[in-house]
């Protein structure tokens, strides 16, 4: 079996790079267009912006070259492989930035917790719709133990790595929301989830982010692309 290691799929265009437009009309000037949600629509139509994925493949039995039934036009498709493994080990959901004007005012005036506080509102959002994926994948992958959840804001980011048992705990596939408590209210697992993440965020172009990074490719991506 040969393992051809780690592929990076965007699935999506990056929401954290969507302006918003205005109408020429003077009477819609303030409207937007744009939207937080990667996607517009149903739940089934909606796509983390990043999926890495854990990609297994073996050569197939060599067949006459020029033959013409389904095992040998099957090979020539597939340029001699197939796959026999494929599952998700990171998924990324991105929200737009911060306002830039609102920071520059915050870090003048040294208030830090105030910035930071819109820092993490727009980090939770993007995971909140992560919590989405996890049911997603976790329930498509039956086998799957683990995966890496990504979750970004403009340039500040943070990760944890959802085990099944953990997520399943705080997530109700069948309704594909999160659980509820006796009282029919949602909100002790939802606090739950996010307290998991932690406070701590990275900003990217700063050493913190580097060594961070580093260590996530370290514990959690490197093995997939050694061979076994």
């Amino acid at each position: 079996m040969e393992e051809l290691g780690v592929s990076l799929m965007t699935l999506t265009p990056m929401c954290s790079h969507r302006m918003e437009t205005r109408t020429r009309a003077r009477t819609k000037a303030r409207t937007k267009t744009s939207s937080n949600k990667t996607i517009v629509g149903p739940k089934d139509d909606e796509f983390p912006d990043i999926a890495i994925m854990h990609q297994l493949m073996q050569e197939l039995p060599e067949n006459d070259t020029t033959a013409k039934n389904e095992a040998a036009i099957r090979n020539q498709k597939r340029f001699g492989r197939q796959v026999v493994h494929l599952c998700p080990a990171v998924l990324g959901e991105m929200k737009r930035n911060v306002s830039r004007t609102d920071e520059y005012k915050f870090l003048a005036s040294k208030q830090k917790i105030a910035n930071n506080s819109v820092i993490h509102k727009q980090l939770a959002d993007a995971q909140v719709q992560m919590a989405q994926y996890l049911g997603t994948f976790f329930k498509r992958y039956p086998c799957l133990d683990k995966i890496v959840a990504f979750v970004m804001a403009g340039p500040y980011w943070r990760y944890l790595v959802f085990d099944r048992d953990t997520f399943s705990s705080l997530w109700d596939f069948e309704r594909s929301s999160f659980k509820r408590e006796r009282e029919g209210s949602s909100v002790k697992s939802q606090n739950k989830y996010h307290q998991k993440y932690g406070k701590k965020f990275y900003e990217l172009g700063t050493l913190k982010s580097d060594r961070a990074l580093n260590e996530l490719r370290r514990q959690c991506l490197q093995h997939l692309s050694e061979d076994e």
